[in-house]
């Protein structure tokens, strides 16, 4: 294999690669967004509850490197006594300076109180102080179990009238361009006149 078939089939393998992932970040974006206006939509008429899974985009640096801004986190709903240290937690935020807030920050400290209630001190990994508020079992919203990396960016191109527009146009584009490619070689094969074959002759033996 001489070396120009080899940057070719590399080309090729890279060009996959980057269509596969940005295709898995679009999907996610649009996923994400969906999940956004039916929360905000059951918020407004009044029946939302706390789902067992949520996500969220990050818009804080507070725990870079770990989690960047506009990467997007999926919770998952735990009770306090399966919650441990390093755990990173979703929470609403009691602080005056930051009240009703969503926060997300790693567990750093757990004890149960004189009621049994299980109380937890967290930081930022970003942060050089701890907290200023300690965190009880019913504010929080869930345990981070993944993490899905500049899906934020995707999320507001979508949110935007253009960005709805480019997510329908080229989609839509690409399904007839490859039609019409294939249907063009289908007339092209049909017009181009067949080679003739010749036969071979055979003697009889005297």
């Amino acid at each position: 294999m001489n070396i120009r078939k080899l940057k070719e089939i590399l080309k090729k393998i890279i060009g996959v690669l980057m269509y596969a992932i940005f295709l898995i970040l679009f999907i996610s974006g649009v996923i994400l967004f969906g999940y956004f206006v039916k929360v905000k939509t059951d918020i407004s008429k009044g029946i939302y509850e706390k789902p067992k899974y949520n996500a969220f985009i990050i818009i804080s640096q507070s725990m870079t490197p770990t989690i960047k801004i506009n990467d997007a986190i999926i919770t998952k709903k735990v009770l306090g006594k399966d919650l441990k240290v390093n755990d990173i937690i979703t929470f609403v935020s009691q602080d005056s300076r930051y009240s009703g807030f969503t926060i997300t920050h790693r567990i750093i400290e757990k004890t149960i109180s004189t009621n049994g209630d299980y109380i937890f001190k967290t930081k930022g990994d970003y942060n050089n102080v701890v907290d200023s508020t300690t965190i009880n079992e019913n504010d929080i919203i869930g345990k981070t179990i993944f993490k899905i990396p500049m899906v934020g960016y995707i999320q507001y191109f979508l949110s935007t009238s253009f960005g709805w527009i480019i997510a329908i146009l080229i989609p839509s584009l690409t399904i007839i361009i490859y039609d019409l490619v294939i249907l063009i070689k289908k007339i092209y094969q049909k017009k181009k006149p067949k080679k003739k074959t010749k036969k071979s002759i055979k003697r009889k033996p005297k």
